[in-house]
């Protein structure tokens, strides 16, 4: 059996799709127009190190983006 056809026999009879959908419904969900598109997603804070710098750097953005976009040069390193 090929990769391709060992990954179809995973998903089709073997993952448990139902624990899946579960764990997915305990979260806020959401739906936006993007671009024309409609996306739905789940939004879920991560926790520890790389999360805490993950939201740091949004935070950075956040605050780059509201400088005038002749100065943002003399913010890159």
């Amino acid at each position: 059996m090929g990769t391709l056809e060992a990954l179809v026999a995973h998903w089709t009879s073997a993952y448990d799709w139902r624990s899946a959908e579960r764990e997915i419904n305990r979260h806020p969900q959401f739906h936006a127009r993007i671009d024309g598109g409609d996306i739905h997603f789940v939004h879920v804070r991560g926790s520890g190190r790389q999360a805490a710098a993950a939201r740091a750097d949004t935070r950075l953005a956040g605050l780059v983006s509201r400088v005038p976009q002749a100065d943002r040069t003399a913010l890159l390193p």
